[in-house]
């Protein structure tokens, strides 16, 4: 998937576009195909599937639906239709497919998030990263306690409380 990836500390953040100018200097940097920031918060996803409330950790990731993106890890909408750029700052999201299959929730609806923030999501969606959802070292039945949520960085920027 990646032969260059960096993360930071959770709760650490850097400019947008620092991150990818310091990927210039390093050897071979010609080399490079594509390269995209992201940025992944940790968050709660509640909603109500057709056996009850469901409340489970999960994680948003943001990154740019421009045209042709993302460049690295596209998305597959299984339902729904895939973000684009139109959607960038809106409460538009998609939800990790594993996660909506397994509490059998409708193809879109909507969600709440940390803090009472309520999102629709607009497809039921996955993305390489996400095949085999294994957060912090669980790996059996992971599908039912962590949801991704997927949107555009400047929805993600938001959410976070920090700008461009």
């Amino acid at each position: 998937m990646y032969d260059v990836r960096v993360e930071l500390p959770i709760g650490a953040f850097a400019d947008q576009g620092t991150l990818k100018a310091a990927l210039g200097t390093i050897d071979h940097a010609a080399w490079i195909d594509a390269a995209e920031e992201r940025l992944v918060l940790p968050t709660q996803v509640g909603t109500t599937g057709p056996d009850g409330e469901v409340l489970v950790r999960g994680e948003i990731t943001g990154t740019s639906f421009a045209p042709g993106g993302p460049a690295v890890n596209g998305y597959h909408a299984f339902t729904g239709r895939l973000l684009n750029d139109g959607d960038s700052g809106r409460n538009t999201v998609m939800l990790d497919r594993l996660f909506a299959q397994f509490y059998d929730l409708p193809d879109t609806g909507t969600i709440e998030l940390s803090g009472g923030r309520q999102v629709d999501y607009v497809a039921q969606a996955t993305t390489p990263e996400y095949f085999a959802v294994s957060p912090e070292g669980e790996i059996f039945l992971s599908e039912a306690s962590f949801a991704g949520v997927h949107t555009t960085l400047a929805t993600a920027q938001q959410i976070a409380g920090v700008g461009e």
